[in-house]
């Protein structure tokens, strides 16, 4: 068990003596409700009774407690914080740190390793396509003559009609304007 989870199992059985309450695991939702409270009366900080059933494994929850809630939890049981209660409690053969993270589990590493094979696979295979389509086309393709191509146009509107439309247009707006 590692050195901060040993350090919570000795804060839970410090406040279940503390508190008086008996055994937490026997506590009920209202129970953590007025933990909660008590623990905002004497220490002015707030700390959620879904954070306290997390902490006390009601909950589900896969990562550590941040600093803030375990130096409250401390400082309700008259530690200065966190620290000083773990200095009191933790073998001298396990070393604390408690800035460490928790290692990922082993699943999450072989899911991206995964997906970075697969974003790979698909790169290569792109690119071996691209190659190959540049390569026949470059064979297949004779190469563009100018002179195969020619230009022209021709008048769709006349200069007249054109006059004529924009007369009734600006007559239209006339109309609409007043």
């Amino acid at each position: 068990m590692p050195a901060q989870a040993l350090l919570i199992t000795e804060l839970i059985k410090q406040y279940e003596a503390f508190i008086g309450w008996g055994d937490s695991s026997n506590w009920k939702n209202q129970d953590f409700i007025n933990l909660s409270e008590k623990i905002r009366e004497k220490t002015g900080a707030s700390i959620s009774h879904v954070t306290l059933k997390r902490i006390w494994g009601k909950v589900k929850y896969d990562s550590l407690p941040n600093t803030y809630t375990m130096d409250t939890l401390a400082q309700f049981l008259g530690y200065e914080n966190f620290r000083v209660f773990g200095m009191r409690f933790v073998p001298t053969d396990i070393p604390v740190n408690l800035s460490q993270p928790k290692p990922r589990p082993v699943k999450k590493q072989f899911r991206s390793m995964r997906y970075a094979l697969g974003a790979l696979t698909l790169t290569g295979i792109l690119l071996v396509l691209i190659i190959a389509s540049r390569t026949e086309h470059s064979k297949t393709t004779p190469a563009i003559n100018p002179k195969d191509y020619t230009f022209s146009s021709k008048k769709v509107i006349t200069q007249d009609y054109l006059i004529q439309l924009c007369l009734i247009l600006m007559q239209v707006n006339l109309h609409m304007i007043r």
